[in-house]
C-alpha cells in the first residue's frame, strides 16, 4: 500500500499525498468524501472489505458529520506521523496499518 500512495517515490508519504490519495474516493469533486463515497469505492473494488471500509470511515471522520475533509486528513495524518516531521516513514506507515488491522481483525475474520 505504501508504494502506491508515494506518489512521488521519495520513501516518505506527506500531507499533500494523502489528500491525493483521497481524490479517488470524491465522485461529486466536492472536495469532500461522503460515507456513501467511500464504502462505494471500497465495496466496488474490494467487496470483501465491506464492514473495514465502514469502521476506517468511522475512525476518519473525526468530528463525525460524515463527509471526510481537511481537518479530518490532518488528523489522520497525525496519527500515522509520530515523530511529527511533516513525513509518514515506511516504518511510521506499517506501524499504523498493523495496529489498524489488529483493531480491526474481526471484521474481517473467516468462518
Amino acid at each position: 500500500m505504501f508504494i502506491g500512495y508515494d506518489y512521488n517515490h521519495d520513501s516518505f508519504f506527506t500531507l499533500d499525498e494523502l489528500h491525493r490519495s483521497f481524490t479517488i474516493y470524491d465522485t461529486n469533486h466536492d472536495g469532500r468524501v461522503t460515507r456513501h463515497e467511500y464504502t462505494s469505492y471500497v465495496n466496488l473494488h474490494t467487496p470483501t472489505l465491506h464492514d473495514l471500509s465502514h469502521a476506517l470511515y468511522d475512525d476518519y471522520d473525526v468530528d463525525s458529520d460524515h463527509h471526510l475533509d481537511e481537518h479530518d486528513f490532518d488528523n489522520l495524518f497525525s496519527m500515522m506521523d509520530v515523530d511529527m516531521d511533516r513525513r509518514v516513514s515506511v516504518h511510521e506507515w506499517e506501524n499504523y496499518w498493523v495496529h489498524q488491522f489488529i483493531k480491526y481483525e474481526h471484521l474481517h475474520s473467516q468462518p
